[in-house]
């Protein structure tokens, strides 16, 4: 199977745009990058706003049953690719809007969201630089959905098939395309749901992103939902 994406076991900092006009910015292309080592106890997460926190990690089963929920959390972590702080955690429960987690409910928001229990989604990094491109495949009429995965297909071709994303259904039927980038300002990438460069380019190729239906994530200002969730697949 081909791994998602590609990262570099060098850290690297974000590179001025020095593409033509036109072109999208640069995918990883290399062996998967190791995030930090997990302790026995879980694993370092951004906290909301700055600094970060500690995961909770349930410890009546013992130290084994921590470290085992540790190795999870590890590949979860490299899975979303958190290494930057959001610059805000979201939780939903079924059937209500996003809001914003406080600092209590930090503690078990990703074990919720993993646990099925919630929801958990976050803004795009306070610094403003993000290490992934994901796309909202919506699919929430009929008419969406017998066009979902012609549009997936799509955006495989526009992108390359050489780049693999993370590719995760929706709880209302629609995917989540992510890719890994390097380190990239995000501003590089878009300037909205559907505005920017990579919308510009998907627009040149025929596939215009419209609100509702496919937007480019992460935004500074909305929520997007974490993957491996609740009626969340990998596909």
């Amino acid at each position: 199977m081909a791994r998602w994406g590609s990262n570099r076991d060098r850290q690297e900092s974000p590179q001025p745009d020095s593409r033509g006009e036109g072109s999208l910015p640069p995918f990883r292309n290399g062996p998967a990058r190791v995030p930090p080592p997990v302790s026995a106890v879980g694993t370092a997460m951004p906290g909301p706003g700055t600094g970060a926190s500690s995961l909770h990690v349930p410890s009546a089963h013992g130290v084994e049953a921590t470290q085992v929920w540790g190795a999870l959390v590890e590949r979860f972590r490299r899975a979303t690719g958190l290494t930057r702080p959001p610059a805000k955690w979201f939780l939903q429960r079924r059937g209500q809007p996003w809001r914003a987690a406080t600092r209590q409910e930090f503690a078990s928001l990703v074990h919720g969201h993993l646990r099925a229990r919630h929801w958990a989604g976050v803004w795009a990094p306070q610094d403003g630089v993000v290490e992934e491109l994901s796309l909202d495949l919506d699919a929430k009429s009929e008419a969406e959905r017998q066009t979902r995965d012609a549009r997936y297909r799509r955006v495989r071709k526009i992108v390359g098939q050489q780049h693999v994303p993370l590719v995760v259904q929706t709880p209302n039927g629609g995917l989540h395309v992510r890719y890994r980038l390097p380190p990239t300002r995000l501003i590089a990438l878009h300037t909205g749901r559907t505005s920017g460069l990579v919308a510009s380019v998907l627009q040149a190729h025929g596939l215009a992103p419209i609100a509702g239906q496919l937007e480019l994530f992460p935004q500074k200002n909305q929520a997007l939902r974490l993957p491996l969730g609740a009626r969340m697949a990998r596909c």
